[in-house]
């Protein structure tokens, strides 16, 4: 689905999960996903406040599909507070987002209902890494969201 939506932004993931997982044979390589990472929420009644994944890469996407059995006419939404919206977001359905750049969150969901989630991602410090010839910069011992911003990913979504 990402390659369906975002071909260059998905090539741009493969590419980074690629080269480190080629310098380091030990990683797994989940094949057929390009994100790196994945946070299992399992409820039962899984709600993340308001916020915003800095860490992610400024430009990037990740992909949460809840789970469970709950209505999402009534629960369940995901707000995404800089654009002033509320998404139904029912169980099985993947969304993605640039959570670096957007504030968001969910709805609680109703008693005696389930919501659980899955959020695939990939940290920004990663392309960072892969950039710099797998090793930090000179002078750089931490992650700098601030070498990346949303203009420098641009082209990808062309």
């Amino acid at each position: 689905i990402f390659a369906d939506w975002a071909l260059r932004l998905h090539a741009h993931y493969a590419e980074a999960k690629k080269a480190i997982c080629d310098w380091d044979p030990e990683l797994k390589h989940w094949l057929g996903c390009a994100f790196t990472a994945c946070f299992c929420n399992l409820g039962p009644q899984t709600v993340c406040i308001e916020h915003q994944d800095a860490a992610n890469l400024a430009y990037g996407w990740c992909c949460v599909t809840p789970l469970g059995s709950f209505d999402p006419t009534r629960g369940g939404h995901i707000i995404l507070w800089n654009l002033g919206l509320a998404i139904e977001l029912p169980a099985l359905r993947h969304f993605f987002l640039p959570s670096s750049s957007v504030v968001h969150s969910n709805v609680a969901i109703h008693p005696g209902e389930t919501r659980l989630s899955i959020t695939h991602y990939s940290a920004g410090a990663l392309f960072q890494f892969v950039d710099q010839g797998m090793k930090l910069a000179p002078g750089i011992s931490h992650w700098n969201p601030l070498q990346y911003r949303m203009s420098d990913g641009e082209e990808l979504y062309k």
